[in-house]
């Protein structure tokens, strides 16, 4: 998923299905081009590089003014800008909560291998659920080529073309991660608003807060996010007295916390499949399979590792910056 964003030698991601072609299918369609152009390594590095930039600027600019809001962020019109704002990040995040929580719903509840199938399922996110446990598809970077660890049901989860269908169902990218995952990715290029804002009131940008953006912008494309957007639309949802920010901002770093370790998790979790191999007993006219039990690793390509290791080394620091900011809040 992560993995496609950045130039490895690995196949083009897969578009969200067509909306209406599946019962799972997305409310409606992303254009294609605008898919790829996103998922732009150059994209994403000019934004953060720039985003950073004028964050500096405008924080040296401040500090030589006073810290004194600007004109605009005195007026009523910027005061329903800032209210329309956070209303309207409230209800894309609950949205996006709902949305990805009906998909890993929908794809647990498909299998029935219990725990080494759900962990095939988070882990294997192409083919369909409901060919069974150790039938997704999967890129073997070694051959170049979409494969199945049982080639017995491999011709029916590939297209003519040999690559994964937009419409299999069961497993997390069709079911909603293609979807929600880059609509909540790109939006993390929007949020910078919420800097603008703070800008606009002549207050300083704090570090913790340009990491945080700059970082999104990268990595912000994994699972976890159902749990991000669930946490933002409590944030933004509801007015937070005082006394229960402190417990909000725990729920914060728990969630870095747990993102960090759901990544980190992919290096060291295998599991075992039934796998078909061609059998002895085959004869020239007609090829049968018997079932061996192997172990399989969470990741395929070198793209998903570099993607993992890239949301770790983005999270540690951040969880650093929000305890540091938690203790200078709460307790000092």
């Amino acid at each position: 998923m992560s993995s496609a964003k950045i130039a490895f030698n690995e196949p083009a991601t897969l578009p969200p299905p067509v909306p209406g072609y599946i019962l799972s299918a997305p409310p409606f369609s992303i254009p294609t081009s605008a898919f790829y152009a996103a998922l732009d390594m150059r994209v994403q590095i000019t934004i953060g590089a720039i985003y950073v930039a004028t964050v500096i600027t405008l924080n040296t600019y401040n500090r030589s003014n006073g810290n004194k809001s600007w004109k605009i962020g005195k007026t009523k019109a910027f005061f329903w800008f800032v209210v329309a704002h956070n209303v309207f990040l409230a209800v894309y995040s609950g949205w996006t909560f709902q949305g990805l929580m009906r998909a890993v719903y929908r794809m647990i509840s498909s299998g029935s291998e219990g725990i080494a199938g759900t962990v095939d399922s988070l882990s294997k996110m192409h083919g369909e659920a409901g060919h069974g446990l150790g039938n997704a598809i999967a890129y073997n970077a070694t051959v170049s080529k979409w494969i199945s660890e049982n080639p017995s049901t491999f011709s029916t989860l590939l297209s003519a073309t040999g690559t994964r269908g937009s419409t299999d169902i069961g497993r997390l990218w069709n079911e909603g991660l293609a979807f929600y995952g880059w609509i909540f990715y790109v939006s993390k290029f929007y949020e910078v608003v919420d800097t603008a804002i703070i800008i606009a009131k002549g207050k300083r940008c704090p570090t913790l807060q340009t990491y945080h953006h700059a970082g999104a912008i990268m990595c912000m494309w994994s699972l976890w996010i159902a749990y991000n957007s669930g946490i933002y639309t409590i944030m933004l949802s509801v007015p937070i007295p005082r006394a229960l920010k402190k417990g909000l901002t725990i729920m914060q770093i728990i969630q870095f916390l747990v993102g960090a370790s759901y990544a980190a998790l992919n290096f060291s979790i295998a599991y075992t499949l039934p796998i078909q191999v061609p059998s002895p007993k085959s004869s020239s006219t007609a090829l049968t399979y018997d079932t061996e039990y192997q172990t399989v690793l969470c990741i395929n390509t070198s793209g998903e590792m570099f993607a993992i290791w890239f949301n770790v080394l983005y999270l540690t620091p951040l969880i650093v910056l929000f305890v540091r900011f938690f203790v200078k809040s709460y307790f000092q």
